[in-house]
């Protein structure tokens, strides 16, 4: 489960009630810093002509590795089969506040539960190749970016799983980050085509965060929002760390999700099977996809003519 998609992906249903995508392109951040007095994280091109002169910079490869043995090693990761969270989401700025319950499962189920007092709650389910989201009596299939996103929080392994979902990776620098703390910035290109900088702490190894840039397409809103995201307070959990704080700065403020409750390898979990309503949707659209786009109405002649 990769905590930095999750975030976009739960921030956009809590905060506008419908997709949020995570583009993860390297983006100036936004005015605001994440550490109190401290300077917020620059983040510039991954492009070797802006890259400072800083001596020999570890392969990400190894950044990666290392952050594998820092949350536990790969026979902790693989011991754990799924994993059920509670927690919550708060931004001060939007006077907003919601219970979060997740269950995510191998090899790359996940369901998002955000429930609002008050308000009803909004239901995210994702079975390996189908997304869909329930609000009451009504189911709505998540396609597009907002499916890619759902897809790699999805993902059990998460950043352990780096050879298979970068196409390119490159540490370009190291940098102060927050607190006095230093991290290496690796960027990357996924193999579905999206960019980003993830931030490797120089001292634990673990990830500290990552710089993006959020995409929201919903009813009522749509446009891009830049971000800064930041993994705190990782904790042991059935012998694997992981965060149990993540923080995300943007234009809208610092939304701020707790995880309460993290059990492991748990016996009652959600039944991933596809209902009915969804197989229908499913059904729809691949009939439109094969029918092709309308064609455009004919020209009226000239009256003139």
């Amino acid at each position: 489960m990769t905590t930095r998609h999750l975030v976009a992906v739960i921030v956009g249903l809590a905060l506008t009630g419908g997709a949020a995508s995570a583009q993860d392109e390297p983006t100036q951040p936004p005015t605001g810093s994440p550490a109190g007095d401290q300077p917020a994280p620059q983040a510039a091109s991954p492009s070797p002509d802006q890259t400072p002169e800083q001596g020999d910079l570890p392969s990400p490869e190894s950044l990666f590795e290392r952050h594998i043995e820092a949350i536990g090693g790969w026979d902790a990761i693989r011991a754990i089969t799924n994993r059920h969270i509670k927690g919550r989401i708060r931004n001060e700025k939007q006077g907003f506040l919601a219970r979060l319950e997740l269950w995510a499962e191998m090899p790359n189920k996940e369901r998002v539960l955000v429930q609002v007092p008050g308000q009803g709650e909004l239901d995210t389910w994702y079975d390996g190749q189908v997304g869909w989201r329930v609000r009451g009596d009504e189911y709505q299939l998540v396609t597009g970016d907002s499916l890619v996103d759902l897809s790699m929080t999805a993902d059990f392994l998460g950043e352990a799983d780096y050879a298979v979902r970068y196409a390119e990776l490159k540490t370009i620098d190291r940098r102060d980050f927050k607190e006095g703390r230093e991290v290496y910035r690796v960027a990357y290109k996924a193999k579905n085509g999206k960019q980003g900088i993830i931030l490797f702490d120089t001292e634990s190894g673990l990830i500290d965060g990552s710089l993006t840039t959020m995409t929201l397409k919903t009813r009522d809103v749509s446009g891009q929002m830049q971000s800064i995201l930041v993994l705190e307070d990782y904790k042991d959990f059935g012998g694997m760390l992981w965060p149990t704080k993540i923080r995300q700065v943007t234009p809208n403020g610092e939304t701020v999700i707790t995880y309460r409750t993290v059990e492991v390898n748990v016996d009652d979990m959600p039944d991933f099977t596809r209902p009915a309503e969804v197989d229908k949707l499913v059904a729809e659209e691949a009939e439109k996809a094969e029918q092709g786009p309308e064609p455009e109405p004919e020209a009226e002649p000239d009256s003139d003519g």
